[in-house]
């Protein structure tokens, strides 16, 4: 299955751009049909062979449901950093990507430094170096919008990709 995977992602992810771009909207589902000849192999990978000694050969017709979640790998302030110096315009960059933002405190630093507790309750003060930011950054709906359906935020999204930004989990397979 991994296998076929490997080359239907790349399949569906076209059928599914190429749908979006001609329909105006974002086009999430789409059934791949076809037909191709594998070798036949067992549960551990290993091909069956026939009463012949060869591998036995199989033909597979039919269609399988390629669907693409709406779900983005990670990405966080190294991220957000590049994201920005792509979309100079606040605006525009406020449409399509959703920051979150949180601080953290680093327990081993509050636990080692006598007093920080207390001191804490009242203020941070200089012991603010126990907190830690961390940043979120996920594309909106608008972007992947622009990005299926725009040639210019596709062009753009594109570039994107090759630099590791604005990635999509990888799409699942079924009848």
């Amino acid at each position: 299955m991994a296998a076929s995977e490997q080359s239907l992602i790349p399949v569906g992810r076209k059928e599914l751009f190429a749908r979006s771009f001609r329909s105006g909207s974002v086009v999430k589902s789409v059934r791949l049909e076809g037909e191709c000849d594998f070798i036949h192999v067992d549960s551990d990978g290993d091909p069956v062979m026939g009463s012949d000694g060869k591998p036995v050969q199989r033909h597979f017709k039919g269609s399988i449901r390629c669907t693409q979640p709406t779900k983005w790998t990670k990405m966080g302030l190294d991220e957000k950093t590049e994201l920005e110096a792509e979309f100079t315009d606040p605006d525009e960059f406020n449409r399509l990507f959703k920051v979150s933002q949180k601080f953290e405190i680093d327990v081993a630093v509050l636990l080692e430094r006598k007093g920080l507790v207390q001191r804490l309750q009242k203020a941070l003060g200089t012991d603010a170096d126990v907190l830690k930011n961390v940043v979120s950054v996920q594309p909106t709906e608008a972007f992947l919008t622009e990005a299926m359906t725009k040639t210019p935020m596709t062009k753009r999204w594109d570039r994107l990709k090759a630099e590791g930004l604005c990635l999509l989990q990888k799409p699942s397979f079924g009848r």
